[in-house]
């Protein structure tokens, strides 16, 4: 038996043999349901039931697609020929009105009468044996021959994200029944459940010499002379950028992780974010928590940030804005969005009396610091804004999306300035000098690129 796939209700499972037949079985009964079904000479590669159990779809060697009647074994329709293209995976939506299949070096997407609705182009390197869809079937993740896991927009196949991670093939992936967490294994004797499935818990990657593991998040010193980073250890590290060397011991542990990172404005304090809501605070100076943990709910904390006078600071967890005392008491709950809409990015202007946040929802939003009222909605992205800065004298702020742009915006008019500034891939970072003259955009990809620009 080269191939099986299991019923939704786990009653039924249909397996291939080297005949290119399929066969039914019942799991409880141990017996065999029916004839063979009507086959594929050339041998089919792989399985899958429609949600509802109604039919099987399976892809060949020879670059067909057929779909069977689970209840009669014959074929509901005429073969789909993906050209000679050897069909190596095949999945239904979980909602069942379309399925996808993985050829060589394509994914397709097929409606569920058969007609070829996206076609998305896996960046020359061949699609592995195995795709899943996220739970609501607006993504596709799938496996590619470079060792990496990649995610794609369902509708129009714009790619959002490349996993990477992994040494070896990726034979197999899986995606968690809340739709959290996607599971891979892998050729390199890894399982990693590291892959949290979260519109914005995806952050740069960069290697510092003589760390060990994979560096998740970093925040530079106000005067540029340090910077703190945290690996997956859950330890955090303060480095001399100059000499390029490790200041002391790894700073006391957050066993939760470290989300994201900031100084305060005059380098006296950092203030870290957890996965599971917890904010720390540590001197640099000693490494050592400088206050008991603030701890509100498991809520993932996905971005800190200081206030420009550093009597306070700012958390974005889930779809809550909080502001806190510089003594760590809860002073604003800022609620004001949809639900399902995260808080990604936030910054502070000049004066403190404003917060900017970008959220899922492909907006940037004002409110007063003082008593959360929302003052303006900021609308231009077409996909998640990952980073936000001020300049220097307050007047611009500029925003770094998934939709290969940064933007510039007027604070007085509260508008754009100007078109977009495109780039070759999603942008992730975006940051200004310290005069004001210019800054940086940083994007994606095998290739990343930093781009340097004149605000002039």
């Amino acid at each position: 038996v080269n191939r099986i796939a299991v019923s939704p209700d786990g009653l039924m499972v249909v397996g291939e043999c080297g005949n290119g037949r399929l066969r039914l079985w019942n799991i409880k009964e141990e017996s065999l349901v029916g004839h063979p079904w009507e086959g594929n000479s050339d041998g089919l590669v792989c399985l899958d039931w429609s949600p509802n159990g109604a039919e099987v779809a399976g892809g060949s060697k020879d670059g067909t697609i057929r779909r069977w009647n689970s209840t009669t074994g014959r074929q509901i329709a005429p073969p789909i020929k993906t050209s000679n293209e050897f069909v190596m995976t095949i999945k239904y939506s979980p909602q069942g009105d379309k399925f996808a299949s993985g050829c060589e070096d394509k994914i397709r997407v097929w409606s569920k009468n058969g007609k070829l609705l996206i076609e998305i182009k896996a960046r020359d390197s061949w699609v592995m044996s195995i795709l899943c869809w996220s739970k609501d079937g607006a993504y596709i993740f799938a496996s590619l021959q470079d060792h990496t896991i990649r995610k794609w927009q369902s509708i129009d196949g714009e790619e959002l994200v490349a996993f990477q991670g992994h040494t070896a093939n990726i034979c197999s992936l899986c995606l968690s029944p809340d739709g959290c967490h996607l599971v891979t294994a892998s050729f390199d004797y890894s399982v990693r459940l590291v892959w949290t499935y979260i519109p914005l818990w995806w952050t740069v990657i960069a290697m510092i010499q003589t760390h060990l593991r994979v560096v998740n998040t970093i925040a530079v010193s106000p005067d540029g002379l340090m910077v703190v980073s945290e690996c997956r250890d859950d330890r955090l590290r303060l480095w001399n950028i100059k000499e390029e060397s490790l200041v002391g011991h790894p700073w006391e542990e957050n066993s939760d992780g470290v989300t994201c990172l900031d100084w305060s404005p005059n380098g006296a304090e950092v203030a870290g974010g957890s996965k599971r809501g917890t904010i720390r605070r540590w001197n640099p100076a000693t490494g050592r928590q400088m206050a008991p943990s603030i701890k509100r709910g498991n809520e993932f904390v996905t971005t800190i940030k200081y206030s420009p006078q550093g009597d306070k600071f700012a958390s974005g967890c889930e779809d809550k804005i909080r502001v806190w005392s510089k003594n760590g008491e809860l002073l604003m709950e800022i609620k004001g969005h949809a639900d399902e809409d995260w808080v990604i990015s936030l910054c502070w202007s000049k004066d403190g009396a404003h917060i900017f946040a970008s959220l899922t929802d492909h907006t940037i939003r004002k409110w007063q610091s003082i008593d959360g009222e929302e003052l303006f909605v900021f609308h231009g992205h077409t996909s998640q804004i990952y980073s936000l800065c001020l300049s220097p004298n307050g007047c611009h702020l500029l925003s770094a999306s998934y939709d290969h742009s940064v933007r510039i915006w007027d604070l007085e008019t509260n508008q754009q300035v100007g078109d977009p500034l495109w780039h070759d891939n999603n942008v992730l970072a975006v940051a200004m000098s310290s005069d004001g003259q210019y800054f940086a955009s940083a994007i994606s990809g095998q290739d990343g690129k930093i781009y340097v620009w004149n605000l002039e």
